[in-house]
């Protein structure tokens, strides 16, 4: 959708030079031996996957990892051209014809699907590739460790099956700790008991990466980094990188109000002055979260109005008593910079006990993803 065809001015940016720039940086941190699989799961982040996709190709990304075999089809039939690993749902006899289909790599984390894949693959007479997950510590997916060591001294049986990675998940990346260097630890001595070569190894997600450790393996999978958010606000020193959303909306209506006077549904917030009050066209619907209520809020003519009382479905209303001049029609930036002024992601999630991958994967559909290119944050 072009903005020419938008009829509400709630828009997602999505700035593609941001992007490249956050590319950049992860490859200075990692160095030119080691492959980068982005992580495009969950609509990019509520980016927009297929726009994302296809300007991470242009940068030299061919590794895109998913969380379900749909969205894996979906970026196949937007003209993907790269690899996709499946993440989560790859694994159970019922895909595996979509996997086959689509060109899309499983990640295996169970032994009895690893025999049912090399299966179906000496049935279609085609070697499948696949990347294995060991469980480290983090007890959520992967084959548990008093069953891993076993599993990888038998990979040389599967014959039909081509181990292109394998890897685990840090469970407390955004922090040093010494949990980290036991599954790195862990996850080395598991690995070097393979009866097979992994062309790759992998444990690094955005976390990893800003604390420097689980990179010395040959791909990392940064998935927040990319979009230019921090997992903590704490560790935006670590690495520079650049907001690659701003979402953006406008003033439909001004109303005065008088001391005493209520807002919203539940009476949940009171005025104690006179003053003005500026409804916005965004809300939970948009996935502008209810739990910004009250708390929340968003920059007009470059400093911050209140969201007071109740979001409610399409629409919320801010405090603007101390903003002069505010007009219908005026731009409002829910998440993103105007003029001096910066709302983050990381700041929206502190608000509401929240992370920012919440935050970004609640934006709904609903709002238009309008590529911008060149904005200096």
């Amino acid at each position: 959708m072009s903005k020419n065809e938008l009829y509400r001015k709630t828009v997602a940016e999505i700035d593609l030079s941001a992007l490249a720039f956050n590319v950049s940086q992860i490859k200075k941190q990692i160095g030119p031996k080691c492959e980068i699989m982005a992580i495009v799961k969950a609509n990019a982040y509520g980016h927009g996957d297929v726009l994302v996709v296809k300007k991470l190709e242009k940068l030299g990304i061919s590794y895109f990892g998913v969380a379900y075999v749909e969205e894996g089809i979906r970026l196949r039939a937007s003209g993907v051209k790269g690899k996709i690993v499946v993440l989560t749902g790859g694994q159970k006899p019922d895909v595996f014809e979509a996997l086959h289909r689509y060109y899309l790599t499983p990640v295996i984390y169970h032994e009895p699907y690893l025999k049912a894949y090399d299966l179906f693959c000496r049935k279609k007479k085609k070697r499948g590739k696949i990347h294995l997950k060991i469980d480290t510590g983090m007890n959520r997916l992967g084959i548990v460790a008093d069953q891993a060591l076993s599993v990888l001294k038998s990979l040389k049986k599967y014959k039909n099956l081509q181990f292109e990675g394998v890897f685990s998940h840090i469970a407390n990346a955004e922090r040093p700790s010494h949990h980290n260097q036991e599954q790195i630890l862990e996850f080395k001595k598991m690995v070097s008991h393979s009866s097979v070569k992994f062309k790759y190894q992998h444990l690094a997600n955005t976390g990893s990466l800003l604390n420097q450790f689980g990179i010395e393996m040959n791909m990392v999978r940064p998935g927040l980094a990319l979009y230019g958010a921090y997992p903590l606000s704490t560790l935006r020193k670590k690495m520079k990188l650049k907001a690659v959303m701003t979402l953006k909306s406008e003033v439909i209506q001004l109303k005065n109000v008088k001391r005493g006077d209520y807002i919203s549904y539940g009476y949940t917030h009171q005025f104690k002055r006179d003053g003005c009050v500026a409804t916005i066209p965004v809300g939970y619907a948009d996935g502008y979260m209810r739990f910004f209520s009250n708390k929340g809020e968003v920059l007009i003519h470059g400093k911050r109005a209140p969201i007071v009382g109740i979001v409610c479905m399409d629409v919320f209303m801010v405090d603007v008593t101390d903003i002069q001049n505010v007009s219908i029609g005026d731009e409002v930036v829910l998440l993103g910079k105007q003029k001096k002024e910066h709302i983050t992601v990381e700041d929206l999630a502190e608000r509401i006990h929240s992370i920012p991958w919440e935050i970004f994967c609640n934006l709904s559909d609903r709002i238009p993803r309008v590529v911008v290119q060149g904005r200096s944050l």
